[in-house]
């Protein structure tokens, strides 16, 4: 559907790929939490025939859209935490939530951006699947 495929798997769920690069496809977003054996999309919903679950209706992968900010995340084995790291438009207040499925979104922490990065760390994720995304006020 335009620059999204929509993998469905009994293991993993629905998996969303950005192809707008055919030549760089990048996981985009995922549902873990039902098995999914097949998938179609109509509008903006995804409808999904899941397992045990039957019928799930999601809405369609949307990217956020707002000022430009760059969030990479990385495993720090040696002090067994994930280290994020944030840059964007100086003064920018922004928000890190948090996700296992990313249906349900929580506030993690608040920052104001800076001409640096900003690294952070998170010693203690929720889930081993967990996501993150950076929010503009």
């Amino acid at each position: 559907s335009g620059d999204y495929v929509y993998i469905s798997d009994v293991w993993f769920g629905v998996q969303v790929i950005d192809v707008s690069d055919p030549t760089n496809p990048r996981l985009a977003g995922a549902n873990k939490l039902f098995a999914a054996n097949e998938s179609i999309v109509s509008g903006d919903k995804v409808v999904v025939a899941g397992g045990i679950e039957g019928l799930v209706i999601l809405n369609s992968f949307a990217p956020l859209s707002g000022p430009a900010i760059s969030l990479s995340a990385q495993w720090r084995h040696s002090m067994n935490s994930l280290e994020l790291s944030l840059q964007g438009l100086s003064g920018l207040p922004v928000q890190i939530q948090r996700s296992s499925d990313l249906l349900g979104w929580q506030s993690w922490t608040n920052v104001i951006l800076g001409g640096d990065p900003i690294t952070l760390s998170d010693p203690s994720p929720v889930q081993s699947s967990q996501f993150y995304r950076a929010v503009a006020h």
